[in-house]
C-alpha cells in the first residue's frame, strides 16, 4: 500500500487533533468509548505514547499506548489500562485504512526492543494486523451487547419473562417508598461520582479494582460530561441517593462503565430500576446498541444476549523481545503463586 506523504507523529495528548481522531474513531468498525479524544486526553501522562498517522489531508489515523519499562526493555500497553477499557483498536479514516495500517506497522517494527502487552481488545481487530509477528492472542473474557430497537417497552418484551416480573416489582415496591430515577444534569456531575465512588465503596469494599483508580475516572468523567458523551442516572430515595450507573454513548453505542449501589436489603432490586431508566433514556437519544462491557457476571446474560470475545495480544521487537516476554510472564505467574490471597472477582452487578 502506498504511504507517499504519510507520517507518524508521536505525541503525549492529542490536543488539536481531537476532532479529527474522533472522525477517525467514528468511521470504525466498533467504536470504543476508551478510544474518544476527551478520555484518551484525561488519561493521558508522561507516559502516554499516541502515534498519530498523518497524511496529506491531515490526520487519517492512530494508536494510543502507554509506555513503561521492563527488564530494560520499553513496554507498550493499553493508554488508561489501569480502568480496564474494552474493545480497544486503532482508528483509521474510512479509504485510509491500509495506509494507516502500513505506517503503524513500519512504527512498531521500527529498530530497537520492545514489547507490546495489549489487554481488553476487540477480537478481529485491525491492530493485531500491525503489529510485530509472531502475536500471541489469548482470549480474556466476553462482552456482551444487544442492538436496541427504537423503545424500552419493546428491548423488554424480548428479555425473560423472569427479568421483566422482577423489574416491574422492584418498579412498585421502591416506587412506593419514594424511590425516584433520573439522569443527573451536567452541574450536579462532581456530585454524582462522589455518589458513584460511596455506593461502589459500600458494595466492593477492598475487593474493588476500580477505586484505587477514581480520581483518574473522575477526570475522564468531567472531560466526557459537556458533550453529553459521559452520563450518569441515578435512584434517589428520601434519605438520599441509593445507586449510580456510569454510562457513555459514542456513536450510537451506549456503554455502562461502572455502577455503584446501596447493599440495603430495602432497596434490592433497585440496581435494575436505575438500570433499566437510564437505557431508556439512551434508547431516546439514539442508542443503537447496548454494550454492557467485559465481564460474565450472571446479570449480564438478563439483559444482553450476544457476546463479543475480548482478547489479549502480546508481541515483540527487536533481538531478545521473545525472551523478555517470556520472562514477563514467569513473573506474573510467580506473584500470583506467591499472593496471600488469590484474585478475587468483584461480586455481581446489580440486584
Amino acid at each position: 500500500m502506498p504511504t507517499t506523504g504519510t507520517r507518524v507523529e508521536v505525541r503525549g495528548r492529542l490536543g488539536e487533533f481531537a476532532p479529527e481522531w474522533d472522525a477517525c474513531l467514528d468511521d470504525g468498525p466498533l467504536p470504543s468509548p476508551f478510544l474518544r479524544s476527551w478520555w484518551l486526553d484525561a488519561l493521558a501522562g508522561a507516559d502516554a505514547r499516541i502515534a498519530c498517522v498523518h497524511g496529506p489531508e491531515g490526520l487519517i489515523g492512530g494508536l494510543a499506548l502507554q509506555h513503561d519499562r521492563i527488564f530494560g526493555t520499553s513496554r507498550l500497553r493499553v493508554l488508561g489500562r489501569d480502568l480496564t477499557p474494552d474493545h480497544i483498536d486503532l482508528v483509521a479514516r474510512s479509504g485510509a485504512e491500509g495506509r494507516v495500517g502500513s505506517a503503524l506497522a513500519t512504527w512498531c517494527a521500527r529498530p530497537g526492543r520492545r514489547i507490546f502487552d495489549l489487554e481488553g481488545v476487540a477480537e478481529g481487530a485491525r491492530v493485531l494486523d500491525v503489529l510485530p509477528a509472531p502475536t500471541r492472542i489469548d482470549v480474556e473474557t466476553i462482552a456482551r451487547y444487544e442492538l436496541l430497537p427504537e423503545r424500552i417497552d419493546a428491548y423488554l418484551a424480548h428479555r425473560r419473562r423472569s427479568t421483566g416480573v422482577y423489574l416491574g416489582q422492584a418498579q412498585r415496591r421502591l416506587g412506593r417508598a419514594g424511590m425516584r430515577t433520573r439522569r443527573v444534569p451536567p452541574e450536579e456531575m462532581d456530585r454524582a461520582l462522589d455518589d458513584l465512588q460511596r455506593l461502589h465503596r459500600l458494595a466492593f469494599g477492598a475487593r474493588s479494582q476500580f477505586l484505587p483508580h477514581f480520581e483518574r475516572f473522575r477526570a475522564a468523567a468531567r472531560a466526557g460530561t459537556p458533550s453529553g458523551e459521559f452520563r450518569c442516572y441515578e435512584a434517589r430515595m428520601p434519605e438520599g441517593v441509593v445507586a449510580i450507573d456510569a454510562w457513555t454513548l459514542v456513536a450510537r453505542r451506549a456503554s455502562i462503565l461502572q455502577r455503584g449501589r446501596s447493599p440495603a436489603r430495602a432497596v434490592r432490586g433497585v440496581g435494575w430500576v436505575v438500570l433499566a431508566a437510564g437505557l431508556a433514556d439512551l434508547i431516546d437519544d439514539g442508542a443503537a446498541e447496548f454494550d454492557i462491557l467485559r465481564g460474565t457476571d450472571a446479570w449480564k446474560s438478563d439483559w444482553a444476549d450476544d457476546a463479543r470475545r475480548i482478547v489479549r495480544v502480546r508481541a515483540g521487537a527487536g533481538r531478545g523481545s521473545c525472551a523478555v516476554q517470556h520472562a514477563v510472564r514467569a513473573r506474573a505467574r510467580l506473584l500470583r503463586t506467591l499472593s496471600r490471597e488469590p484474585a478475587e472477582p468483584e461480586p455481581p452487578g446489580p440486584s
